[in-house]
């Protein structure tokens, strides 16, 4: 179960909680690139409003805390 107390989370949609789930697990859990996931979460995160023009760096450090791609 994904956590949905709306004080502490920012209400994604169930495309967004499995791609993260996925992309923890891969890149994070098994040590993987995952490009694809990666590119996967920018595009999600670029189509909410405001997100647009959001530097692929910028999105992928503050959801997954990491500084660079491998």
């Amino acid at each position: 179960m994904v956590e949905r107390a709306p004080r502490r989370y920012r209400g994604q949609d169930e495309e967004y909680d499995c791609l993260m789930l996925e992309l923890v697990l891969s890149a994070i859990a098994l040590g993987e690139p995952a490009r694809e996931l990666r590119a996967a979460l920018v595009e999600s995160t670029r189509r909410k409003p405001g997100n647009a023009a959001a530097p692929a760096r910028v999105v992928l450090h503050s959801t997954l805390g990491l500084r660079s791609e491998p």
